[in-house]
């Protein structure tokens, strides 16, 4: 695989990096620990802003089918 920049870490910091970064064009690949978000709210407002970030840059439907499986 090829890609222009890793994200370590899918946290607000990670999520909001690489939504600025895939709107310049810029190809890029997230890593986290966790392999899919959870359908709990563990963390309140993180976790929404977390699903809002994830909708701008067109992921919000890859991280439902991976929660689902």
């Amino acid at each position: 695989m090829q890609t222009d920049v890793l994200i370590v870490g899918a946290g607000p910091s990670g999520l909001a990096h690489a939504c600025q970064l895939v709107r310049f064009g810029i190809d890029i690949f997230i890593i986290d620990v966790n392999e899919m978000t959870t359908r709990r709210n563990r963390k309140g407002l993180a976790y929404i802003r977390r699903r809002l970030i994830y909708e701008q840059i067109r992921l919000a439907d890859k991280v439902d089918r991976g929660a689902t499986q």
